[in-house]
């Protein structure tokens, strides 16, 4: 496991993940797709707070609810930049 840099630890653990969604989010605002926008905002939205709050005192619930919003972004992943 990487310590210290945060960024280490995305690149390690994601791999291009991270910057396939940050690729997808630059290309939705760019051309102004409000009904990708609305689905991609909550689903970032959500993981980002999960990264940092505890909902329940096992990690797989909370590994759970992570899971269910990457799932939210591989749609439009496949459809703004792999179509």
């Amino acid at each position: 496991m990487i310590t210290g840099n945060p960024l280490w630890f995305f690149i390690y653990n994601y791999g291009l993940l991270v910057p396939l969604i940050l690729w997808t989010l630059i290309e939705v605002i760019r051309k102004k797709d409000r009904e990708r926008l609305l689905i991609l905002g909550p689903a970032l939205g959500s993981y980002i707070v999960l990264l940092f709050l505890m909902l329940a005192p096992w990690d797989w619930d909370n590994t759970k609810v992570m899971v269910w919003s990457l799932f939210m972004l591989f749609p439009m992943i496949g459809e703004v930049i792999l179509a």
